[in-house]
This record gives C-alpha cells, structure tokens and sequence, in this order.
C-alpha cells in the first residue's frame, strides 16, 4: 500500500552549532503546520563531458544535495505575551531576532512633536506600559507656563477589538512639574524635566507599546540561527540539519492569520522511522478573520497624526530573506544573505477627496494590521517605514479596491527596524 500523505509528523529544533543537528529529545518542537508540501531531494547536476563514439546521455554526479522545506503556520501567539509561538525556531532559523518587550520599553523613550511646538520637553519611563493595545497617546498644553504652571490634556482614543478593547482614556488639567510623575494609559508613568515654557495648543505624541514578543530581521549573518528540521512522511524519515528559511504572511478577510516558511536544509539521507503521536493541545486556536478580528491601520511615520483606518481586506507580507545554498572548501551551508521585505495592502478605494491614495506614491507610511482579539494570541505586523509604489486597481462584487504595494525601509538608517512580527 502507498504512504500516506495524512500520516506526517514535522518538528523542529534550534541547533547550538550550525548544520549539528540537536540530539536532545526535549529540544525537538512538534510543528502543527498547513499547507506543507512533501519533503524530496534536490541537488546541482554536474554532467561528465567525455567525447563517446555514440549518442546518448553522459553521466552526471551531483552536489549541493538539500531538503526544500515549504509549509505555514497559523499566526496565534502562545497564550502568553511572554512566552514565544510554537514556531519560534523558525522564526529565528529565518535570520530574525526574538525580543521580548517588557518593562519601561514599552514607553517611547522620548516625546514626538507635531509641528512646531513653542515649548520642550523630556521624560524618564518610571513605570512601563500595561495596557493591551498599541496606543497613541496624546500631551496637549491647556495652559501655558513653565514648571508647575503648564498644564496638559493627556488623552488616548479607545482601541482593540472583542476581548482586548480599551475604552478612551482622557485626563484633564494635569499639571506638568519638573521631577514630579505623571501618569499615562495603561498604568506607564513618566517623570518630565521642562526645557523651553509651554504654549497653549503644544502637542506631543508618546506611543505605548503593550509587553509581547517581538522578532525583527537581522542583519548579523554571522550569528543567524539554523534549525534541525525532521518530517517524517508515514514512516519514512527526513531530517534536515542546517535549515534557514525565508518569511512570508497572508492577513485576509475570510480566512486565518498565516505566517509561511519557505527556506531548504542539508540532505542526511531517508530512514524507515515510525511517526510519533504529536500533542497539540497547548497549541492556541486561530480566530477567523473579518471585521471583529483584523484591523488595518496607515499612519505617518513619526505618528503626528491619527492613523487612517481603512475599510480593508488583506495585508499580505513577502520576502523576509534570500536563502542561499553554498558549496566550498570546509563549507556546506544554507544561508540568509538578505532581507528585502515588500507588503500588499488591499482596501476600499476611499473617495479621493477623503484620502488620495495615488498622491501616496513614494512617500513613506507605518503601515499595521492586527490578527485576533485574545490576550496572549494576537498577532500584529508593523512596516515602520513603508515607502509606497503605484497602486493598481481590481473589482470586488462591483466596488473599486485598491493594492497598495510596500517597500519595507529601515526608518533610522541603521537596519533591522524596518518590520516587526509580534504575539502579544
């Protein structure tokens, strides 16, 4: 009888050197992955170019042998906003960064004008952020003066969807003190030091980042992590040492979150191994995406003003990285050379009087979309620092959408703060 292409187990496991495997049986990660292909063998052909008095084939001998790894993962966090995806291992084998954001890093370290304030200012975080959306919170002068004389509205509009909303948040007549906190949403607080008096109508942006788990790309390709990938296919075993992957991520409306992995790892060899019994149970359900589950929001980079929330379909993310297969001497490796990171986005055309969206073109945006409402299982894709190309129209049951394509740049100049994938 033929194998069983429903009978497959597939785990993972960080490797501590590259291309070593991991012996550990606790360090291997059951993957409850979808839409994963079948694992086969791939090589470079490298044919024999002997002048023979016949026709006919020449023979070839063949190196550079690799295992194509192609499968998704439904993006639902863990549960735990400090505990990482199931797919962890995956996520860093495709040259990203985990950081687990805590604390006082969940406060802009500084304030961000919009305009041209009169006055100025600084903060220390003291307290960090608790809330459970991502929110811009505003500081806005009521009354003008100095030290213990300026006074400010602090406000934050509601936000979050099902589970996780937050209602608005305003404080009024809150006075500005050197050395004396003041509070922000989500239980944050800060302690101000004046730089310049305040005027009446003065505002200030400062974003509130709730804790999770955040992965960045990376550009340290020496220190990129691999992983041991073993697919075992009704009883005929596959393992992969030395894999690295590329990312891809499908947001839409009708469906579930889903973050891919295409990449390939080094070829051992097949063996006859019997599947295991996986347990998924601790593995969070994904919640069907429409209008209670997605939001899509475009703002300007440096968040002076309120984010455009449009009637949206999909965002869907590519690239992430180029893997590579090198053969040298002492050399037999699988690598990530690059992150070229590109988006669709896919929305309503708005009238273009309300948003001109062909005025866009070249400009850069924060672009985000935010999958699920539970606590601990959302998943958010920010591009910091979208630059946006020419949109391209299509018909959806007679209304005019809009693909809005992205170009992931880094927003500092320094790399590696382009893009971020978080669970929180």
């Amino acid at each position: 009888m033929a194998l069983s292409t429903r009978n497959r187990e597939i785990l993972a496991a960080l490797e501590a050197a590259y291309g070593q495997g991991a012996a550990a049986p606790e360090d291997w990660v059951a993957l409850l992955a979808i839409d994963a292909e079948l694992p086969s063998l791939t090589g470079q052909d490298v044919q024999r170019k002997t002048v023979q008095p016949h026709l006919g084939a020449r023979p070839v001998g063949t190196y550079q042998e690799r295992v194509p790894l192609s499968w998704s993962h439904e993006a639902v966090g863990s549960g735990d906003v400090a505990a990482p995806p199931h797919f962890d291992a995956l996520l860093l084998a495709s040259g990203w960064s985990r950081v687990a954001l805590t604390g006082t890093a969940t406060v802009a370290a500084a304030p961000i004008a919009v305009g041209t304030p009169t006055g100025g200012w600084s903060y220390v975080v003291g307290t960090g952020y608790t809330g459970l959306n991502r929110r811009r919170c505003t500081v806005t002068c009521t009354t003008a003066g100095g030290s213990g004389v300026a006074q400010a509205t602090i406000a934050a509009p509601a936000t979050g969807l099902g589970a996780t909303a937050e209602a608005a948040h305003e404080a009024t007549a809150v006075t500005i003190t050197d050395a004396t906190p003041i509070s922000l949403p989500g239980g944050a607080e800060i302690t101000p030091a004046m730089a310049a008096d305040w005027a009446i109508g003065d505002q200030w942006v400062i974003e509130l980042t709730p804790p999770g788990v955040e992965y960045w790309p990376s550009s340290d390709r020496r220190n990129h992590a691999s992983a041991a990938v073993r697919v075992n296919l009704d009883g005929t075993l596959f393992e992969a040492p030395g894999a690295r992957f590329q990312i891809g991520a499908n947001f839409a409306i009708g469906g579930y979150p889903e973050v891919s992995f295409k990449g390939v790892g080094l070829w051992t060899g097949a063996s006859a191994t019997p599947t295991g019994n996986p347990d998924f149970s601790a593995i969070r359900d994904p919640e069907e995406l429409d209008t209670y589950s997605l939001t899509l929001s475009v703002e300007p980079v440096d968040l002076s003003a309120a984010p455009w929330m449009p009637v949206g379909q999909s965002l869907t993310l590519r690239g992430g990285g180029d893997v590579v297969s090198k053969s040298r001497t002492t050399l037999d490796t699988v690598e990530v050379t690059d992150h070229e990171i590109t988006a669709d986005l896919v929305v309503e055309e708005p009238a273009a009087d309300a948003v001109n969206v062909w005025d866009w073109v070249g400009q850069r945006r924060r672009v985000r979309a935010v999958a699920g409402t539970r606590l601990g299982e959302r998943c958010e894709i920010t591009l910091f620092n979208a630059q946006i190309g020419r949109p391209t129209h299509r018909e959806d049951q007679g209304d005019v959408m809009v693909t809005i394509p992205l170009r992931a740049l880094t927003p500092t100049g320094g790399g590696d703060d382009e893009v971020s994938i978080r669970f929180f």
